[in-house]
């Protein structure tokens, strides 16, 4: 009587492997096959200019796993999923969330970053943030001292001035000193104009923005009037405008 032989597992990388990943993944729902990591593997050696012949060493080196086990992932006819500590090595390598690899989404997400480094990295940001600032106050500071900020506080001056764009205005100028860019103060509420004192016509209160109309104001006496008085004279603003 022959004896028996003893039942197997399959060899994982075999038909009959791919086969019970595709049943169990079904099960919920999802598409895993070693095929697809097998794709995903090699478009990343594509990526990363790995030659075709270099790439078993390649991985050898960064798995720690032997060549056959490594050509396996490879296989063309019956790949296999690396074991779990070759499969993390891979994910950090490559910088790739493993969801992609195993053909769980299509968008190629980068592995999140350790809390510590998104720390030393959020601090280093802010403080090349806080050094740049700093070089913006002093050149402000040589350039117009003793100035004032304002932000704008419409959109009488755009495209020129944008609203909330950060005005620096010299707030020693109390009176309408030739052309200009002013800040205004009208009843309470303040505003910024461009002031053109025309001879024989009058002082011109305009506007880059042309939903707003012109004001024409006989002469300064007439103005303080009015109760408009002048805040300051614009020198500078700082904005931000997309490229």
């Amino acid at each position: 009587m022959k004896p028996r032989k003893k039942a197997t597992a399959p060899r994982r990388g075999t038909a009959a492997s791919e086969r019970l990943s595709k049943a169990s993944g079904n099960q919920f729902g999802l598409n895993l096959t070693p095929a697809k990591f097998r794709d995903r593997l090699e478009r990343q050696l594509n990526e990363a200019k790995i030659s075709v012949r270099g790439r078993v060493a390649y991985l050898c080196e960064m798995t720690g796993r032997a060549s056959p086990t490594v050509r396996r992932w490879l296989d063309e006819k019956e790949p296999g999923y690396p074991d779990l500590p070759s499969f993390a090595r891979l994910c950090t390598r490559f910088n790739t969330d493993a969801n992609w690899w195993l053909g769980l989404c299509e968008i190629k997400y980068t592995l999140p970053q350790p809390r510590e480094q998104t720390e030393r990295t959020t601090e280093s940001r802010d403080r090349n943030a806080l050094i740049w600032l700093e070089q913006i106050a002093q050149e402000v500071r040589e350039k117009a001292p003793g100035s004032a900020l304002l932000a704008m506080p419409g959109d009488e001056m755009e495209p020129r001035i944008h609203k909330g764009a950060t005005i620096i205005y010299d707030a020693s100028v109390r009176d309408i000193n030739g052309n200009g860019i002013y800040v205004l103060n009208y009843e309470g509420r303040i505003t910024v104009r461009i002031v053109e004192n025309r001879i024989g016509e009058g002082i011109w209160l305009l506007c880059d923005n042309k939903q707003y109309r012109e004001t024409v104001i006989k002469d300064g006496a007439a103005a303080r009037k009015l109760g408009l008085k002048v805040t300051g004279k614009v020198q500078f603003w700082i904005q931000l405008t997309k490229a």
